[in-house]
């Protein structure tokens, strides 16, 4: 007996379980991330565009230097 061709099958069974493998693991990283506050996304955006946002460089600098 011969062995039966399959066509491709197993490598696209494969390509897309890996495919839905990764879909998963990005779901829920996307899950657990914190949520954004597009309002105040919005504000921020606006006043950047405006010229009125003002960075505070010392409590910039004290929240870059916690991480250390």
């Amino acid at each position: 007996m011969s062995p039966k061709k399959n066509n491709g099958k197993s490598k696209k069974t494969l390509s897309l379980v890996q495919h839905l493998k990764n879909y998963e693991a990005l779901f829920k990283k996307a899950k657990a991330a914190p949520q954004m506050d597009i309002k105040k996304v919005n504000r921020l955006r606006k006043a950047i565009k405006e010229g009125k946002y003002q960075v505070d460089f010392e409590k910039l600098a004290d929240k870059i230097l916690e991480d250390f």
